[in-house]
């Protein structure tokens, strides 16, 4: 025996025809389908006429970046203060980071930003259909360093901490990306010092 959605299956597909129209808007599709009794005329509204939408969003497919639970981003280094600030000042400006502030009585370095090729150790800018923008030439990422040193005991206490910024460039489309640091260059920059 037929049930009931088997038997009403059968009889929209033996007396009704439909046509399905698929349209594509940005990052999303959608499909109408148009169906109409065979007894009416096509695109006739007969009470026999009916009509369905469905969008489909793709936006499950990209996700936003995650932050870290922690950060190894502190690190007293066994050098004083003045050595570790010169050092700091030197690594940043010999890797083409702009100085915006460099007050050595407050122990505060930060800079300008800068674009640089990073990988998913570094930072985390959130995914497009399972790849992280990272990995794609097509993304240019930016970051600019923030550098707090302080003198315990003969020794300097250094945290750094960056700012790094997304942008997509595909095609014609131009996505700003939020992103967060993973620590990567944070390590970096300590084993320099």
């Amino acid at each position: 025996m037929i049930g009931m959605p088997d038997a009403l299956f059968a009889w929209v597909m033996t007396s009704w025809s439909c046509e399905d129209h698929v349209t594509e808007y940005g990052n999303h599709y959608r499909t109408q389908w148009v169906c109409y009794h065979s007894q009416s005329k096509k695109g006739e509204y007969q009470g026999r006429y009916f009509y369905t939408e469905v969008t489909i969003a793709l936006t499950g497919c990209a996700s936003g970046p995650s932050r870290p639970d922690h950060l190894d981003n502190r690190k007293v280094i066994g050098s004083d203060y003045g050595t570790t600030w010169n050092k700091a000042l030197q690594t940043l400006a010999t890797e083409g980071y702009p100085i915006l502030t460099s007050n050595k009585e407050a122990g505060i370095i930060s800079t300008g930003k800068k674009a640089e090729r990073i990988n998913t150790d570094d930072a985390d800018c959130g995914t497009f259909m399972g790849l992280p923008y990272i990995k794609d030439d097509r993304t240019v990422v930016s970051v600019s360093y923030s550098v707090l040193i302080k003198d315990v005991g003969g020794k300097a206490d250094v945290t750094v901490n960056t700012d790094i910024a997304g942008t997509y460039q595909g095609g014609d489309t131009t996505k700003q990306l939020n992103c967060f640091s993973q620590g990567g260059l944070e390590k970096q920059f300590l084993e320099k010092l």
